[in-house]
């Protein structure tokens, strides 16, 4: 598994590069048991950009709820970590921003390690300066 991050706004050079593209946004982010299974809750975004959690507290939250979809369906995770050779990884943050984008590299990469499953990261697809 290759994977790269990317601000859903330069999705041309995705499609350009041709690497597939997951939306991880709560607004429109890939669909899984009628949740929007990689994207954060309203609730921890609105938090977050409110100001009542920090980014730690941010990545707390958020693993746990990503811990929570895995107990639900691990085989969604794994079959995703093994159909996807080549992915970008998008969501509205901008590059070098905190974002849950780059908690879901970490959770694919021991996903990959456990199952042994190949793994890349190469970092944030942008065009060059």
């Amino acid at each position: 598994m290759e994977i790269w991050t990317i601000q859903l706004g330069q999705w041309r050079l995705a499609k350009q590069l041709d690497i597939p593209l997951v939306d991880t946004t709560y607004a429109s982010g890939l669909i899984h048991n009628n949740i929007r299974w990689l994207a954060p809750t309203g609730e921890l975004l609105g938090n977050y950009k409110s100001g009542c959690i920090n980014a730690s507290g941010y990545q707390q939250i958020y693993l746990n709820l990503m811990r929570g979809r895995w107990s639900t369906d691990p085989e969604w995770f794994i079959n995703f970590c093994r159909q996807h050779e080549r992915v970008a990884l998008a969501c509205y943050c901008g590059a070098g921003d905190f974002c849950h984008r780059l908690l879901l590299v970490d959770i694919f990469r021991n996903i990959c390690v456990k199952y042994n499953i190949p793994f890349v990261y190469h970092g944030e697809l942008k065009r060059a300066a």
